[in-house]
C-alpha cells in the first residue's frame, strides 16, 4: 500500500519532533462560597429575611426568624432552637460573645429591650446603657451589633 508524499513527510516531521512536556494545571486552593441550604431534622430551614450572626470561637451560625432564634453547627444542620416564649418576647436581632454569652434584641409587650442571656437561651438579665445622656432621649433599640 502506497501513502501520499504528503502523509509521508506529515508522519516523519511528527516523528522526530520530541513531545512538549504536559503542563499540570495550577493549583488553586478551594473554598465554597456555598454547598447547601441551613437544614433542620425535617429538612431545609425557612429562614428567608433572617437577622444573623456568627460564633467563631464554637463555630455556629445563629439566625433569628418568626421571633426565635435557630443555632446551626458547622454542617449546616440546626442543632437547637429558643424563644417564642414570654420570657423572651418575640426576638429580632442576635449577637454572640466569644464566653458563648449573647445579647438578644427582644419586643417585650410592645417595648424593645436588650437581653443578656446563656449560651442556649437562658436569660441571665436585661442590659440598661446607663446613664445615658438626655440628647438621647428615651432609649429604643433598633438593631444590635
Amino acid at each position: 500500500m502506497a501513502l501520499p508524499i504528503a502523509v509521508l513527510i506529515g508522519l516523519f516531521s511528527l516523528a522526530a519532533e520530541p513531545a512538549a512536556p504536559v503542563a499540570a494545571p495550577p493549583e488553586v486552593p478551594a473554598e465554597p462560597a456555598f454547598l447547601f441550604d441551613l437544614a433542620t431534622s425535617t429538612g431545609a430551614s425557612e429562614s428567608t429575611w433572617a437577622a444573623v450572626a456568627y460564633d467563631r470561637k464554637h463555630d455556629e451560625l445563629f439566625t433569628v426568624h418568626g421571633g426565635l432564634v435557630h443555632i446551626f453547627n458547622q454542617a449546616g444542620m440546626e442543632t437547637f432552637t429558643f424563644g417564642g416564649d414570654g420570657d423572651l418576647g418575640t426576638v429580632e436581632r442576635v449577637d454572640v460573645f466569644e464566653s458563648g454569652e449573647m445579647l438578644l434584641l427582644a419586643n417585650l409587650g410592645g417595648r424593645r429591650a436588650i437581653l443578656r442571656c446563656d449560651y442556649r437561651g437562658e436569660k441571665l438579665g436585661t442590659f440598661e446603657p446607663n446613664p445615658l445622656p438626655e440628647a438621647f432621649g428615651k432609649f429604643d433599640p433598633d438593631r444590635i451589633q
